[in-house]
């Protein structure tokens, strides 16, 4: 049941820009069913989902020229898990040696060299 109230506040909040309202409607209908016990729980897990998600897009590059360099990739790569270049954050860290990692809501798509020659080395060690 939880859910189910969950999924509806998410939905109402998505449509309804008037929080306050849409907070006090839900608190009357849940009176009204007599499960009012369970609103503050809902509320917890509203806020996490609306914590949680938000389409996060995101680039991960070993320097700022491998983000131009990969820029044709890095794009088509978005495009497999559902995202667009134009909303990624870029993010530097050197510690994967070269190429990219590309994240859209939780999907990755790994073209990095760490994960490459880590990959190789397992193999021919293994």
């Amino acid at each position: 049941m939880k859910d189910i109230y969950t999924q509806a506040l998410l939905e109402t909040l998505k449509t309804n820009p008037d929080t306050e309202k849409v907070l006090t409607g839900f608190k009357n209908t849940l009176n009204t069913r007599g499960h009012s016990k369970i609103y503050t729980s809902v509320l917890k897990r509203v806020l996490v989902q609306l914590n949680s998600t938000g389409s996060i897009t995101e680039v991960i590059v070993a320097n700022e020229t491998d983000a131009k360099v990969f820029e044709k990739e890095i794009a088509k790569a978005l495009a497999e898990v559902g995202g667009s270049i134009s909303d990624a954050k870029t993010v530097v860290d050197n510690t994967i040696v070269g190429g990219f990692i590309a994240e859209h809501d939780y999907k990755r798509v790994d073209s990095s060299y760490k994960t490459k020659l880590v990959s190789l080395y397992r193999s021919l060690t293994t």
